[in-house]
């Protein structure tokens, strides 16, 4: 079951992040997981950068073939009425071997539905190499 943003704010972007990001095809299917957590005119804007849902898809696709692993740690979260807003931390750990921590500061619009409508980020790199910055926006 999908937790909802509105009541369970920080579970719901820890594990849908999570699932996203991290997930292999068996247990999380790409299409389908963007599908549970983000609306089909999903919009993101990152360290100034949009994207539409499609590029967001493909972001996402090369992010997990960049990825073995990691984790999304929330440090501090809010929602009211349909905006969402959070604090969180990536951990990567890369196929080379090498890990990454990112700080994440996001606000967001949510649909009538709980998923994610619009994501404003900004980024930046606590841990890890400078060009880990470019895993936020990879394709």
């Amino acid at each position: 079951m999908t937790p909802d943003p509105r009541t369970d704010t920080t579970t719901f972007i820890e594990t849908a992040l999570a699932a996203v990001c991290f997930g292999d095809e068996a247990s999380h299917p790409l299409e389908a997981t963007i599908d549970r957590y983000f609306t089909p005119d999903y919009q993101q804007r990152t360290d100034g950068q949009l994207t539409g849902r499609d590029d967001f898809a493909q972001h996402i696709a090369a992010l997990r073939a960049l990825t073995a692993g990691g984790s999304i740690t929330v440090r501090e979260a809010l929602c009211a009425g349909d905006r969402i807003a959070d604090r969180h931390e990536v951990t990567v750990t890369k196929r080379d071997g090498g890990t990454s921590q990112i700080e994440v500061y996001l606000f967001g619009e949510l649909a009538d539905d709980g998923r994610l409508r619009r994501v404003h980020e900004i980024t930046r790199v606590i841990d890890g190499a400078q060009d880990d910055a470019t895993l936020a926006r990879v394709r």
